[in-house]
């Protein structure tokens, strides 16, 4: 149960990660972050969390505004009275039920800066939390210190009893044992950090990019049979030849239809605003099923989120979140383009408009200008590439990429999340090959946490294009599988460590052990026998 719920909106997770960080300075227990355990429905967790907490702070933005779920939670705090907000943007327009409720205002408010409204939101929550501490009973040290001295007084009397050798052999038998027990028993528990090696088949894995370098997702061109471009600002490419079709007869490029010349005198240039959902679709001139063109090699900042997911075994998508691309594609020779919800700008924009504003074009490109420019918007940029048959698809270099997180899992037609994970995969022990390998079954959840020097050194999608092949390197401090309700903690314990790694002093350690028993009893039988 947490002390503190933030409710807010996902575009404002920093900010949000910012204040509960400060309030689990205080002391105070603080669930925010919404990241669902394996196996739990979203709706439920949330519920059961917000039930729990003492106290709501709800985080109003011009995203959270515009929330069901913020409004949602902020109208369970005020139903129990413990609803603490705070305005983050400017000129905001609360909703309704919520204007009357002062709120504190850190519109101005830095995380490493004093602020006055924010300490009075500290304050206001630290009464809310306040209650008063159980009275009763006699302290707990006393207690202690008085079984202490009970112990200790009937040792004494113990010892005036026996002879001192008696005693002696009896420290040889018993003490070893405990100090071995005790210490096995710590280690075997105790979970470490642990170097692994993990290979998975899944139909889909999110990334977020690590290091302080660029990092090439796609070090070479890729070949494409077509090549679908969504979340884009502006597609440019100089035509030497274009035709465009019949806007009465627009098809889905299995059927030819009258086409048009139109002067290419200048750039085409297709714009897509995210709202109107725009795409474009690049492919062979007249069909068939061979090469249409090579997207050209792709780099990504740290921080960026790369998301790939199988289609259907038609292709596959690529999205890029979190930082404005600009790649490149290179078609061969001819191409069309088929274009829906775009804006066109340049010398053919005057013509006839298509109905629901779909186009068709066939182009060649001028010699001096071979390639197509793609834009993507700010913060996003989606690729959808069917492959050419028969034909695997490596997007990484041998060096790999570093990664701070990683999610394999996809969202079923529940709405619910479920491993993506469509064959066995498997996690060796780099550091210790002797160590038997765990085996994960496709229904088993795979989370990783905390990583440390992490890697993707495989990204591969497979000829049928279902399957991703991945491969994953470095240090882990958090690795578990979720098989149904049972969950297991695949780390290694430092017990394990010292067996693999130091065998020969965990077998020294045994035979002191036994050494110092063995002398324990023979002394001890020899003082009863006399």
């Amino acid at each position: 149960m947490a002390d503190i719920f933030i409710s807010y909106a996902s575009e404002d997770r920093e900010r949000a990660k910012q204040i509960a960080t400060l309030f689990s300075q205080r002391g105070w227990s603080v669930w925010w972050d919404r990241e669902i355990p394996f196996g739990k429905n979203f709706d439920k967790v949330i519920e059961e969390n917000l039930a729990t907490a003492k106290c709501v702070v709800v985080l109003w933005s011009k995203h959270s505004v515009e929330s069901r779920w913020v409004r949602a939670e902020a109208s369970e705090g005020v139903g129990r009275d413990m609803l603490l907000p705070a305005v983050l943007d400017a000129d905001l327009k609360l909703p309704l039920e919520f204007k009357r409720l002062q709120a504190a205002n850190l519109v101005d408010w830095q995380a490493d800066e004093p602020h006055e409204e924010f300490q009075r939101l500290l304050k206001s929550i630290e009464s809310l939390l306040r209650s008063p501490r159980p009275n009763g009973g006699a302290p707990l040290v006393a207690d202690t210190t008085q079984a202490i001295d009970g112990k200790h007084t009937s040792l004494v009397s113990a010892q005036s009893k026996k002879s001192k050798k008696a005693f002696y052999a009896f420290g040889l038998l018993i003490l070893p044992s405990v100090v071995i027990t005790a210490a096995a028993f710590g280690l075997m528990n105790w979970r470490v950090p642990t170097r692994v090696q993990i290979d998975l088949v899944v139909d889909r894995v999110a990334f977020s990019i690590g290091g302080s370098q660029p990092v090439p997702i796609m070090d070479k061109s890729a070949g494409f049979h077509s090549l679908s471009i969504e979340n884009f600002d502006s597609i440019t490419f100089k035509p030497a030849k274009l035709q465009m079709a019949d806007p009465d007869h627009v098809d889905d490029g299995h059927v030819d239809v009258a086409w048009k010349v139109i002067a290419a005198d200048a750039a085409v240039v297709l714009r897509g605003r995210k709202e109107d959902l725009p795409i474009v679709t690049i492919m062979r001139a007249h069909g068939g099923d061979g090469l249409a063109g090579r997207l050209e090699a792709i780099s990504v900042d740290p921080g960026t989120q790369v998301i790939l997911e199988t289609i259907d075994g038609a292709g596959m998508t690529i999205r890029f979140d979190g930082q404005r691309l600009a790649p490149a594609v290179l078609p061969l020779d001819g191409f069309r383009l088929n274009a829906a919800r775009t804006h066109r700008e340049g010398k053919f924009a005057d013509s006839k408009q298509p109905a629901a504003n779909h186009i068709a074009l066939r182009a060649e490109l001028a010699p001096d200008s071979p390639l197509i420019d793609v834009r993507g918007l700010p913060q996003s940029l989606v690729l959808t590439l069917t492959p050419v048959k028969n034909t695997t698809m490596a997007l990484l270099s041998k060096i790999g990429a570093p990664i701070r997180d990683i999610e394999l899992t996809r969202q079923n037609q529940s709405g619910e999340r479920e491993p993506s994970l469509v064959a066995s995969g498997e996690i060796r022990y780099a550091d210790f090959p002797t160590k038997d390998k765990v085996v994960i079954d496709p229904q088993d959840f795979l989370g990783l946490d905390q990583l440390d020097r992490f890697f993707i050194t495989r990204l591969e999608v497979e000829p049928d294009g279902k399957q991703i092949r991945v491969r994953l390197a470095g240090i882990a401090g958090h690795i578990r599988t979720l098989a149904g309700a049972a969950s297991e903690d695949r780390r290694l314990t430092r017990f394990d460590t010292l067996w693999y790694g130091a065998k020969p002093a965990v077998l020294f350690s045994i035979l002191v052990w036994g050494f110092s028993v063995t002398l324990g009893a023979y002394k001890l039988y020899k003082e009863f026998k006399q």
